[in-house]
């Protein structure tokens, strides 16, 4: 099957005078690619400067999750390659049956080194459509990173993320110092009630033991997950104030609180001897 390709039709190619049509044609050998097949890897080597001369091709970030953009017919790639002498800075894969135009990475540096005219027109297209890549590939990633800004602010907001942890935080707060000026005030009527019925004396030590228990570890995890959610809200409120594009505070508190480790005295071990 014949394949013509008009050289005004291919960006990289529309400043080369239609004169050196046969030279350039001279280059190229055909590739053929079934759907789905890998083009090119993220970092390979790149063979040379491609041509679609028929389907299209997908080109992937490196974690094949995003997809980056499709090259139709009459696109070009692995041009950076020659630019550069880079491996593949993406992936590419065949997103249909599709016939690729491929000129060696030699023959066309050697088509570049040998005509001036011809080198000079190259670059030219060459600096057109990366300048158009550039724009394009910046927009795209502020039109991301404006919908992620609204996504967590939206979700902020709606939610009232913020607001929620801080009663929540409030509530633990209040919870916490009730329960240990509530058995600190019962320790006093439990050594009173040993007082006046002695026979009760083992199953009040064990409830004393229980009290203190409660006042010194527990009330101590208390303390320990009220601090961790400060920080957590400390954080929340510097992505809110980055989508407002402003600087962030320093996070304030214990660096280390959400690393604290369960004291060892306190499980059950096992000796041997």
């Amino acid at each position: 099957m014949q394949y013509k390709i008009k050289l005004t039709d291919v960006p990289f190619f529309a400043d080369i005078a239609p004169s050196y049509a046969k030279d350039l044609v001279n280059t190229f050998s055909i590739v053929r690619v079934r759907k789905d097949d890998m083009i090119l890897n993220l970092e390979d080597p790149v063979p040379g400067f491609f041509l679609i001369a028929e389907g299209s091709v997908n080109v992937f970030a490196a974690d094949f999750e995003v997809l980056i953009t499709t090259l139709d017919t009459g696109s070009t790639f692995g041009e950076m390659s020659l630019l550069e002498n880079e491996n593949s800075s993406a992936s590419l894969q065949a997103a249909e049956d599709s016939v690729l135009l491929l000129c060696d990475r030699k023959s066309f540096q050697k088509v570049l080194s040998e005509n001036f005219v011809f080198s000079a027109a190259f670059y030219k297209g060459a600096s057109k459509v990366l300048s158009s890549r550039l724009r394009s590939t910046n927009t795209m990633v502020e039109t991301e990173m404006n919908r992620g800004r609204r996504v967590i602010r939206n979700m902020m907001d709606d939610h009232g993320v913020i607001a929620k942890l801080g009663f929540t935080q409030g509530s633990l707060n209040n919870t916490g110092e009730s329960m240990v000026s509530k058995l600190a005030d019962l320790l006093p009527v439990i050594d009173k009630l040993g007082s006046d019925v002695p026979s009760t004396g083992g199953e009040i030590d064990e409830i004393k033991k229980t009290i203190r228990h409660v006042l010194t570890i527990d009330s101590q995890n208390f303390d320990i997950i009220s601090q961790q959610m400060d920080q957590i809200n400390q954080h929340l409120v510097n992505i809110q104030r980055l989508m407002q594009g402003m600087d962030m505070h320093d996070i304030k508190g214990d660096s280390n609180i959400f690393n604290i480790e369960k004291d060892k005295s306190d499980e059950d071990e096992i000796t041997f001897f």
